[in-house]
């Protein structure tokens, strides 16, 4: 049982890590979706003031063609991310389920090992009864 406990150890050590590996894909995840966000907010503010400024107007094809390059560039990211995102989850779902068929076969084992225990202690208490009960000793 020594060995199932060390088992039990180290899969539990590879679930908290995979763990850790979702916090921070999905922390990117969010991270890309507030850039998008944030340059959304980036280009409507910019638009106003392309409208209210001749020379600020000029100057916005070109901003608003390197605002949609970035914006197709963060999209592509969060596909990305995305799909690493439901990987790892399923990662963990299995890390999890082997985790936890590791730990129920430990507390089977124990449970068979207690109750052969309680039958081995059971015998001897019946050999010791019966041993007292053959030469007459009073109870």
């Amino acid at each position: 049982m020594k060995g199932l406990r060390t088992l039990i150890r180290v899969r539990r050590r590879q679930l908290d890590e995979k763990r850790r590996e979702l916090k921070d894909l999905e922390h990117l995840a969010a991270e890309l979706n507030g850039r998008l966000a944030s340059l959304a907010t980036e280009l409507r503010d910019e638009q106003v003031q392309a409208r209210e400024s001749v020379e600020v107007g000029f100057s916005y094809g070109g901003y608003a063609q390197a605002v949609i390059a970035r914006r197709e560039n963060i999209e592509e990211s969060l596909v990305a991310v995305g799909q690493q995102v439901t990987d790892a989850r399923e990662e963990v779902r299995i890390a999890f389920q082997e985790l936890k068929r590791y730990e129920m076969t430990l507390e089977s084992r124990e449970r068979v090992a207690i109750a052969r225990r309680a039958q081995r202690e059971q015998r001897a208490m019946d050999e010791l009864a019966l041993d007292r009960h053959r030469r007459g000793d009073p109870v």
